[in-house]
């Protein structure tokens, strides 16, 4: 079943079909991703199906509570996460945001998505990466996941006389919009948009690349950056913002470097640190490659950890 949440029309057609769903087919347990009002007709028909309710997180909990509005919807959402029998997250940030509103320890069960496909655990060494240093975006391209900032704070580091050659790969509602921006800030000869590219092909590019940069902007609720682990299970430094799951995942000086959020001077200062001491970006390859054993292969996979909640 498909549902949306897009136009009132619409919502009004799921506050009546989903319920219906659920009680029809009777289920003995339930898995909910979403909050607001799909969690809480989750929880109704729960208690009435005397079926436990089980709440995965993917995204940041809390959002951007702005008014009187924006604070209330999140108060109910904690409220309703609190009522479920569980919970699964992925990753230790998310588990800490469930601890915070209230959630006992054995009630939250962590999972992560592994990287061994990308880079199998027996490959222990790196190929040198391209020069010019070869910056990397992989993720879609939409404004909240920081694309313009990136754009304009490499923008500085090519006028400063910097060499270096940024990489976006993926697609999204805003890609058009980013090139245009490369061109107006005439900095298309340094600049490549790739698309979506093939899954086998993300590997090889990751580690082609001098840094990962993961530039999401504080709007965006993340909860977990798969680019971030893949390029640190790769041994790709990864420029990262100092705030939400991005320090559970990056070190700054140990495996990458961390800027302030929503900061382009924060994202070009670090890349010019970066590109500019071949050294240091060893090391901190060096690091993340001694410790990627735990991104290549998780303890508890999405799976296992819907499985113990159930189970639980």
């Amino acid at each position: 079943m498909t549902y949306s949440n897009v136009g009132g029309k619409q919502r009004l057609k799921t506050l009546i079909r989903l319920p219906a769903d659920i009680l029809s087919s009777k289920p003995q347990r339930i898995l909910c991703g979403r909050q607001g009002y799909a969690l809480a007709i989750c929880l109704l028909t729960g208690l009435l199906l005397r079926a436990p309710v089980i709440f995965s997180a993917h995204n940041r909990l809390s959002g951007q509570a702005t008014g009187i509005k924006g604070q209330l919807r999140n108060g109910i959402d904690t409220w309703l996460i609190r009522h479920c029998h569980a919970a699964i997250c992925h990753g230790p940030y998310l588990a800490q945001e469930l601890a915070d509103i209230g959630l006992a320890p054995q009630r939250i069960t962590i999972f992560d998505s592994g990287c061994a496909d990308l880079c199998p655990e027996t490959d222990d060494t790196q190929t040198s990466p391209a020069w010019p240093p070869r910056i990397l975006y992989l993720g879609r391209m939409v404004r909240e996941k920081g694309v313009f900032d990136l754009l304009d704070a490499f923008n500085r580091l090519i006028t400063a006389g910097q060499q270096a050659e940024l990489v976006f790969a993926g697609d999204g509602a805003d890609k058009d919009a980013l090139e245009q921006r490369a061109r107006e800030l005439g900095v298309q000869a340094h600049t490549r948009f790739l698309g979506a590219i093939p899954h086998a092909d993300i590997g090889p590019l990751i580690q082609s690349a001098w840094s990962m940069v993961t530039p999401t902007r504080s709007e965006f609720p993340e909860g977990r950056c798969m680019s971030a682990m893949e390029a640190l299970a790769i041994g790709v430094p990864v420029v990262a913002p100092n705030a939400g799951p991005f320090p559970y995942l990056v070190r700054h000086g140990e495996n990458g470097l961390l800027f302030e959020q929503d900061s382009v001077q924060g994202i070009a200062t670090a890349l010019e640190r970066l590109t500019c001491n071949q050294e240091l970006r060893a090391q901190l390859s060096q690091r993340a490659l001694a410790e990627r054993s735990a991104l290549l292969n998780p303890e508890i996979s999405f799976g296992e950890a819907v499985l113990t909640s159930f189970e639980g």
